[in-house]
């Protein structure tokens, strides 16, 4: 089970290699400030050198990631909130981590991000983010939008975000770095505002982690650069953030049983919750390709609500791997997940390659027989 898999040497050396590599690719993107594209470009093109991650310790399991990235015009869609028409560009990225059993997709998670690169920090003080309300609020609450240009031109959705990470905000950090904030939680932290510094996402980050410490003590991050129990000043940070007694939860217990639920829930149903947020590079990998970030959909639920989340994600998939060339797992996967209400895949999508556009990162953890 991916669990089992996810705790190996050889899966965290994988896990480690790959996020190193993203920053590299990150430091030599941002060193050129040549904006948030070109630093989309370099982790795309990562991540399709990137092996599957196996072990001999659990035979049966393994993880792939492939990605692509769609040149043509920036995404823009057309939403409404009070009344008001708006059009902005929904995301740079749509993450996607995938659980395949015996061959057949179960369950599926999905992030779109919107990649955003701080002013250049100044002597006295950090970089700042600027966020735009409109986009902030798409991306918390996805209104039902329609596609006006890009990849998005001519689709109409409505989507769910119950573990309010359907929509986030990937803050590209100097010399190299990638923060990733629930864009729900970020327009809580702006309280109005319309920039933040990154040492602001501080006290939530570390609240967020101890909710899930609490909930799932046997899950926590080994990327985690907090360590409250041997660092003073760490210690100190969590007595001053968070309200609750942090410290019961901290110790991790290796009770098999516990390791074996949580396997079992790997392998059967998607965590109701999401990672809301990642500190770096190395949570981001972590919560990504083991499929603990973004919006679920189960293959088969007779929701509404999952199948047009299954619909939207197949057919923009669709239109990138058939522009790209890219995908052909994802794609594969996704066609044959055994909903007779999707509707086929349109030829209409962007074909001509013009500016910005939309990448795709997908992790598939593949448990039982391997294809």
């Amino acid at each position: 089970m991916l669990a089992e898999l996810a705790v190996t040497p050889e899966y965290q050396d994988w896990q480690w290699g790959l996020a190193a590599r993203l920053r590299g690719a990150i430091e030599s993107a941002y060193a050129q400030r040549a904006g948030e594209v070109p630093c989309v470009e370099a982790i795309v093109q990562e991540i399709t050198r990137t092996t599957p991650a196996t072990s001999a310790q659990v035979p049966v399991t393994r993880v792939e990631v492939e990605a692509a990235f769609l040149h043509g015009s920036r995404s823009q869609v057309r939403f409404s909130i009070g009344g008001a028409e708006h059009h902005r560009e929904l995301a740079d990225l749509l993450v996607l981590g995938s659980y395949v059993e015996n061959g057949s997709l179960k369950w599926q998670r999905a992030c779109f991000i919107q990649a955003k690169m701080g002013s250049a920090p100044k002597a006295a003080s950090p970089s700042r983010f600027t966020i735009d309300e409109w986009q902030l609020a798409l991306l918390r609450a996805f209104p039902e939008f329609e596609g006006v240009s890009g990849v998005f031109a001519g689709l109409r959705f409505h989507l769910r975000n119950r573990t309010g990470m359907l929509g986030a905000y990937g803050l590209l950090v100097a010399p190299g770095d990638f923060t990733v904030i629930s864009a729900r939680v970020l327009n809580q932290l702006l309280g109005g505002r319309k920039s933040l510094v990154g040492k602001e996402l501080t006290p939530t980050i570390l609240s967020e982690l101890a909710v899930r410490i609490a909930e799932n003590p046997v899950s926590l991050t080994p990327w985690w650069p907090f360590d409250p129990e041997h660092c003073p000043e760490c210690a100190h940070l969590f007595e001053a953030y968070l309200p609750f007694p942090w410290h019961r939860f901290w110790r991790q217990h290796s009770h098999p049983h516990r390791a074996r639920a949580h396997s079992q829930a790997n392998a059967e149903e998607p965590h109701s919750g999401s990672s809301l947020s990642c500190l770096g590079l190395e949570e981001f990998v972590d919560s990504w390709t083991t499929l603990r970030l973004g919006e679920s959909w189960r293959v088969g639920a007779s929701t509404r609500s999952d199948r047009g989340l299954h619909h939207a994600l197949f057919t923009l998939v669709s239109r990138v791997a058939r522009a790209t060339g890219g995908l052909s797992q994802l794609v594969g996967l996704l066609s044959r997940a055994g909903n007779n209400n999707l509707p086929p895949t349109d030829d209409s999508g962007p074909s001509h390659p013009l500016d910005g556009g939309l990448a795709v990162l997908s992790a598939v953890a593949t448990s039982g027989q391997l294809e």
